[in-house]
């Protein structure tokens, strides 16, 4: 576990939204630790991206350097690198309600009227759907025109609307 020469131990976790490989190929191999123990002790945190391990080639090495790691909005979740728990969208909704939800936004988002439509609409994720309407295929100049149609279309936000009345 990771311990900081200014304190006698603190508990250090990670949190993010991915799985844990995205995680930990988003901290990076080349470790740093930021520190605020210089502010007062109500504003104090730390910030750790993990150290290079000597299993350079374990992506999933990270949680083992620090007392928690969440991943997935935490419904991933170990200590001192060992499961703690997990949980996901399937077993919480169940195989048939989760496809019937899959069925309905796909539905919604073949109807669609939208000036581009690029493929994978659903990301399915333990924790949850990433629906993109136009689809997640889609290049970074069509993202930012969807974005713009969007603006005064209101695609997502009346999409979000009816899952609310319709679905939930």
């Amino acid at each position: 576990m990771l311990r900081f020469a200014s304190v006698q131990y603190v508990k250090v976790g990670i949190v993010g939204g991915s799985d844990e490989r995205k995680i930990c190929e988003q901290l990076g191999a080349n470790g740093m630790l930021y520190s605020t123990l210089s502010l007062p002790l109500s504003l104090q945190c730390l910030l750790v991206v993990c150290q290079n391990t000597s299993d350079d080639h374990n992506p999933n090495a990270a949680k083992d350097q620090v007392d928690f790691f969440f991943a997935e909005n935490g419904l991933v979740a170990y200590k001192e690198g060992k499961i703690l728990a997990t949980e996901s969208l399937k077993t919480w909704l169940g195989e048939d309600k989760l496809k019937e939800l899959l069925n309905y936004i796909l539905h919604y988002v073949a109807d669609l009227d939208i000036p581009i439509k690029r493929g994978t609409f659903i990301e399915f994720r333990s924790g949850m759907l990433n629906v993109s309407p136009i689809g997640r295929n889609c290049s970074q100049e069509e993202r930012d025109e969807f974005e713009r149609f969007d603006q005064g279309a209101g695609v997502r936000y009346n999409h979000q609307l009816l899952l609310k009345v319709t679905v939930l």
